[in-house]
């Protein structure tokens, strides 16, 4: 059998403030679960909601047997303008229907940065999702971190982005693949006038390149002290025959 991804967009079914509509949308992505590989949740007023945010994703996932003793998804978790009037937040799912757990290594990388189950949030640093023919890698949004979880040169887009790149680059090479392994990244800058400080570093990195396919977005993060924020999907050909082959081919 051949998998295939598919995309869904989730939004609230009814008015209510943040913590409401969070339960509500997740409630609704729960029959999904067994099939996400990867979640984008596009808050609102992020950096006044993010935690009301938090508290309501760890009630639902809870709910359904997710708590800091297990694992949950790799996520990214923004502030956006992209909603509709109304809308607190929007989540979207990368799904594979027909996935099997044993197909999912979660990424952790303790010499850089700490699970978020310490600072009582729910996602994962990142996956490696293993088919016949390929490996997919997901990185979830990643921003200039410590190992004890705290914020890295505050007010400094430079270093926040070579720090950002260097823990996506390490937890690569722990599970096997490389910075060359790449195949598009996304950025979240708060400022957008920092857009050009975090590309020229890009340059500097050889991240600018036919190769990699790099998105720039303007968004909050959810520490204001926090100026930008990259997530990446990387590919290796190799895989294992106990599982189901891959197509990015239209199902």
């Amino acid at each position: 059998m051949t998998l295939f991804a598919k995309s869904i967009v989730i939004r609230p079914s009814s008015p209510g403030d943040t913590y409401q509509q969070t339960k509500d949308v997740y409630n609704q992505a729960a029959k999904y679960f067994p099939e996400v590989v990867r979640m984008w949740a596009f808050i609102n007023k992020i950096d006044n909601n993010y935690r009301e945010f938090s508290l309501a994703r760890n009630e639902v996932y809870e709910a359904n047997g997710i708590d800091n003793t297990s694992r949950s998804f790799v996520s990214t978790g923004v502030g956006t303008d992209k909603r509709v009037p109304g809308d607190n937040l929007i989540l979207k799912l990368l799904l594979i229907p027909g996935v099997r757990a044993e197909q999912i290594e979660y990424m952790d990388l303790f010499t850089h940065l700490p699970h978020t189950s310490s600072y009582n949030v729910s996602f994962e640093r990142g996956s490696v999702v293993t088919f016949k023919n390929c490996k997919h890698y997901y990185i979830s949004g990643t921003a200039s971190i410590d190992p004890k979880g705290k914020v890295l040169y505050p007010d400094d887009i430079s270093k926040q982005t070579q720090r950002a790149y260097e823990v996506i680059k390490a937890l690569l090479e722990k599970y096997g693949a490389s910075h060359q392994d790449i195949i598009s990244m996304k950025w979240y800058v708060r400022n957008k006038a920092h857009i050009y400080n975090v590309k020229n570093e890009l340059i500097d990195l050889g991240l600018i390149n036919d190769f990699i396919k790099i998105d720039f977005e303007k968004a909050n993060i959810c520490r204001k002290s926090w100026l930008v924020e990259a997530e990446c999907f990387a590919f290796t050909n190799d895989g294992d025959d106990q599982f189901d082959e891959f197509s990015f081919d239209d199902q």
